[in-house]
């Protein structure tokens, strides 16, 4: 098992560079990691997901640049 860090919002929102705002409207809409509840009234979420999350939009801009390259 690999091991993996907990990030508290704050350090979310700077990872995926959106506001606290966002970060929850994604969250609700399934586009975003759910995060892990810690406590009653405490949630972090898990670095490798956050990760993730930012390596699936560079690859769907990458596609999206193919894309209109092959178009061109």
């Amino acid at each position: 098992m690999t091991e993996d860090r907990l990030l508290t919002t704050k350090e979310t929102m700077a990872i995926a560079s959106i506001g606290r705002t966002t970060l929850w409207k994604r969250v609700k809409e399934g586009v975003f990691p759910q995060p892990v509840p810690v406590s009653s009234n405490s949630n972090r979420w898990l670095h490798s997901e956050v990760m993730a999350w930012i390596e699936g939009l560079r690859k769907l801009r990458d596609s999206e640049d193919k894309d209109e390259a092959e178009a061109a």
